[in-house]
């Protein structure tokens, strides 16, 4: 998952067959500046499915470090998630 700055959308990573172009093809032919990806974390469908908030997944948790970056290269002050 991608975040762009200035259009604010989370972009999928789709699976392309031979041939086609992948998102992060297509990105850097835009030029538009990726912010970060957010990388599949298991641990947010297990969590789900048990019932526990995703706000209190651990610090090494894959998505939570990713996001975390993302949101240090938006400038945005993150104190809440420290």
């Amino acid at each position: 998952m991608a975040l762009l700055r200035g259009i604010n959308h989370f972009i999928s990573e789709i699976p392309v067959k031979d041939g086609e172009k992948s998102i992060e093809n297509l990105i850097q032919e835009t030029g538009i500046e990726v912010l970060g990806k957010i990388p599949e974390d298991g641990q947010i469908s297990q969590w789900d499915l048990v019932g526990k908030p995703i706000i209190d997944l651990p610090e090494t948790s894959p998505s939570v470090v990713a996001i975390k970056k993302i949101m240090k290269n938006m400038n945005f002050p993150f104190s809440f998630l420290t």
